[in-house]
């Protein structure tokens, strides 16, 4: 039996009481975390957001596929003024000419991942119409083919991208849990804030009619003489304390569910009772670790730094030393009057260039470009290092407050219970006359501390477990990775 039914028998005991009860649909902790989450206006947004990683890493591995363009310019026009000289007079004299150029082409380009270049394949024609002198003509290129790449670095380049856009791949759906499991955190707060108000207007309220009770028998006594009229003023005092707790309560269990309501796009719910009989009575922390390094994208996204900062360091090493672009060209051109002379007996063109670069003198720029790269990226090994002993230390912590509020549980529960029944015996015997209002107004406070930390020990452990839960990326209730399990809610 849970300790607030037990609590909830001993307060039968002495009194009737109306307890507090809310008009809507009962929302368990489970289906808020794992179904209603899904409907936040957060975990939409970052849905979208890895919808587009996704479909950016897809885009790079087809990049690395043959792609096909077509490019056409149906119309190019051209009026001008031109100055000609006459064949047989070699005069000069300035000409109207009016002209359209026509274009069309294809062409297959291919990365070439061995080597880190580019293969491209092609076809093109163009068509000159000339308005003034009446005449067409038309020059082909029926087939081109070319290669070009970096002498140094284009492969190392290559192989860098392609490892980079693999790990955001691998933990784009790892990362998308993390949000998910943020989210359900933000949750867990707001419903651990409400359960604590709701707990609080049911302890008021019984407090409230259980005093209405006590007040009338002390009145009842203070009218004999048989107390003072300072112990009845405790008694009442106590009252309203009690009567103003619950106002408070009352408010603030209305806000807070708002904000609950507000966050899940839900109305008129009412809270369940919260159990603690699923958690694990012991989480060990080699075990967490064990799942952290697994699951957790932050260590993946500590190697995509790593990566991405020897990238920025191999291209400033590039741009800063010999280096060279080499581009291979073979095809066939033609030109002619008509369209079929200018595919009949096309000519073969081959082109070779080299492009060096060669950083002669710049001051000593390029050296401290260089340097400064070298510094950034073992400043980044050193904040990796130091996260990751930062983010073990945080997970010892935590594995050890859970140990801890777990441990305490039971004996919060059993206090809890034990306070209310002490309470209520103190109660019996205060309107019997065997003890004073003071120890009535002692064991009340009592009552109230040991409400205060079962509630504490309450919120510390679930908000203990769903930390940990979120660090290793692993629901260790359910002995599932939250990778499967948002796969079995078929939100990918």
């Amino acid at each position: 039996m849970q300790p607030g039914k037990k609590a909830l028998l001993a307060y039968l005991m002495l009194s009737l009481f109306l307890p507090y009860h809310s008009v809507g649909k009962e929302l368990t902790l489970h289906d808020a975390l794992n179904v209603h989450v899904y409907n936040t206006k957060y975990v939409k947004g970052k849905r979208l957001a890895l919808a587009n990683i996704l479909m950016e890493c897809d885009n790079f591995r087809k990049s690395m596929l043959p792609s096909l363009s077509l490019n056409l310019t149906p119309v190019s026009f051209d009026r001008s003024m031109r100055l000609l000289q006459s064949y047989s007079t070699g005069e000069y004299s300035n000409v109207e000419e009016y002209s359209n150029t026509t274009s069309g082409g294809v062409s297959i380009m291919q990365k070439i991942a061995a080597t880190g270049g580019v293969l491209t394949l092609g076809s093109s024609l163009n068509f000159l119409r000339e308005f003034t002198t009446n005449n067409n003509s038309f020059s082909s290129t029926p087939m081109f083919l070319s290669y070009s790449q970096a002498l140094f670095g284009g492969r190392k380049s290559l192989r860098l991208e392609s490892t980079m856009s693999r790990l955001k791949n691998e933990i784009a759906m790892k990362d998308f849990c993390a949000s998910v499991s943020t989210e359900q955190q933000k949750i867990l707060a707001l419903y651990l804030n409400a359960y604590s108000y709701k707990h609080d207007i049911d302890f008021y309220t019984q407090a409230v009619n259980m005093g209405d009770s006590l007040l009338m028998h002390a009145k009842l006594r203070m009218d004999m003489g048989k107390i003072t009229e300072y112990e009845y003023n405790m008694v009442e005092l106590q009252q309203l304390d009690n009567k103003m707790a619950l106002e408070r309560s009352c408010h603030d269990y209305s806000s807070s569910m708002r904000l609950l309501e507000n966050e899940l796009s839900l109305q008129d719910i009412e809270l369940a009772q919260l159990s603690v009989e699923k958690f694990p009575q012991h989480l060990d922390e080699g075990d967490v670790l064990d799942m952290v390094n697994r699951n957790n994208p932050e260590y993946q996204k500590l190697e995509i730094e790593r990566v991405s900062a020897e990238y920025a360091l191999h291209q400033v090493r590039v741009n800063n030393r010999f280096n060279a672009n080499i581009s291979l060209n073979y095809g066939l051109n033609q030109y002619a009057n008509t369209l079929a002379d200018a595919y009949r007996h096309p000519d073969q063109r081959q082109a070779v260039s080299v492009t060096f670069s060669v950083p002669v003198f710049q001051w000593g720029i390029n050296r401290n470009k260089l340097k400064i790269a070298q510094n950034e990226y073992e400043t980044t090994l050193l904040e990796q290092e130091y996260a990751i002993d930062n983010f073990k230390e945080e997970i010892h912590d935590d594995v050890f407050g859970y140990n801890m509020s777990r441990e305490l549980m039971d004996a919060a529960s059993r206090k809890y219970e034990l306070s209310a029944r002490q309470y209520s015996f103190a109660a019996m015997r205060f309107n019997t006359g065997k003890i004073a209002a003071i120890e009535l107004t002692d064991a009340n406070r009592e009552y109230l501390q040991a409400k205060q930390n079962y509630i504490s020990v309450l919120k510390d452990l679930f908000t203990k477990y769903y930390k940990i839960r979120h660090l290793a990326m692993h629901d260790f209730m359910e002995g599932k990775d939250m990778l499967d399990l948002i796969r079995e809610s078929d939100v990918e």
